[in-house]
């Protein structure tokens, strides 16, 4: 199976220009900036007519019978300096990876458990992404979740090898795609809509009894909300946190690969 590409485009940057314009605050005629309350911008990528290979797929996320857990890790993204601690509290979501408009799956193996994570606050950010869905300006602000790599237990099933953890950010402000989508996954295939961004999800390193790096900085994931599905299926599934009997509810969620291409 070839590995999904995604080419920038000049509407690429067309939208970093369009976060420079942002960097300066509202001002009068004549008036100087306010530059002590201006976040700095960080270009991330700036190379528009490079192809990337994505690593990771789509994802189908389904809401889940929760589970109450109780966990201390450390994280380490690109917004922060140095590693925050997080509790995980709930494992309440399930990754599942998804064929989307015929485009096939990278590894089959490759799911992701969602906890829900209390962590220290984190101030609003806005942040510059490029998909397959084109270029949106992207606000978020606290982080609420972590996905860790996990299996689905079943026959000639494995644990993923490459696959990244994230943190996982509550996105505020996003304008909707309304973009219908052919779904195939392994519980089964239909037609939904993806509509608003949801959730934008950064790869970090994780500590928790030992150090997991990050093996694909540039991947990120938008999640933008589908028509909700029901789905009433029971898996067990492993991770680094010990084995669930899951149950799934119904699917909310698709989970793109994206670039981030600025933040501030």
């Amino acid at each position: 199976m070839t590995k999904k590409r995604l080419y920038l485009s000049g509407l690429a940057l067309l939208g970093l220009v369009s976060v420079w314009l942002v960097v300066a605050a509202p001002q009068t005629a004549g008036e100087k900036p306010n530059l002590q309350n201006v976040k700095p911008l960080h270009l991330e990528k700036v190379n528009a007519d490079s192809p990337i290979q994505f690593n990771i797929d789509h994802f189908k996320v389904y809401r889940i019978e929760p589970m109450d857990v109780s966990f201390e890790v450390r994280l380490k993204g690109q917004f922060e300096d140095y590693f925050k601690f997080a509790h995980l509290y709930l494992y309440e979501r399930f990754l599942n990876p998804v064929d989307k408009n015929g485009e096939g799956i990278l590894d089959k193996n490759a799911h992701l458990n969602w906890y829900a994570i209390r962590t220290e606050n984190e101030p609003t950010r806005q942040v510059t992404v490029y998909n397959q869905f084109g270029l949106q300006t992207l606000k978020i602000d606290q982080a609420v979740a972590l996905l860790a790599p996990a299996e689905k237990v079943e026959p000639g099933s494995k644990f993923p090898q490459k696959l990244d953890h994230y943190k996982v950010y509550r996105v505020i402000d996003g304008e909707p795609v309304d973009r219908d989508v052919s779904l195939t996954d392994q519980f089964g295939e239909g037609t939904n809509t993806a509509m608003r961004p949801m959730y934008f999800a950064v790869p970090v390193e994780k500590r928790h009894n030992e150090w997991y790096p990050i093996n694909f900085p540039e991947e990120h994931i938008v999640f933008y909300d589908l028509k909700r599905e029901w789905l009433d299926q029971y898996r067990p599934t492993i991770d680094q946190f010990g084995d669930h009997d899951m149950k799934t509810w119904y699917c909310e969620l698709l989970g793109v690969p994206s670039l981030k291409l600025a933040w501030q």
